[in-house]
């Protein structure tokens, strides 16, 4: 079992951290832990191209759902990602 990281703020607030947040928490402690310079931390902390979808699906019931979905790519480094041009 993993343990979840709270956002201070949104714990302040009464509220669960956001999945953004929590990443943002873990990239920060790693950067930290593996002494990574300011650069390499900015260019990891920023996805370097991003795809949002909303996707409609009518269940069962008639009932109308949206689920959003995302894709991101954080580096090219290591070769050109899946995303393609829209």
């Amino acid at each position: 079992m993993s343990a979840q990281l709270v956002d201070p703020a949104a714990a302040a607030a009464g509220a669960p951290a956001s999945p953004w947040a929590q990443a943002q928490e873990q990239l920060e402690r790693a950067a930290q832990l593996l002494e990574l310079d300011e650069g390499t931390h900015r260019m990891l902390a920023m996805p370097r191209r991003a795809v949002q979808v909303a996707v409609p699906i009518r269940d069962d019931a008639g009932n109308l759902r949206v689920f959003e979905g995302y894709r991101v790519l954080h580096s090219s480094t290591r070769g050109p990602g899946t995303l393609k041009r829209l």
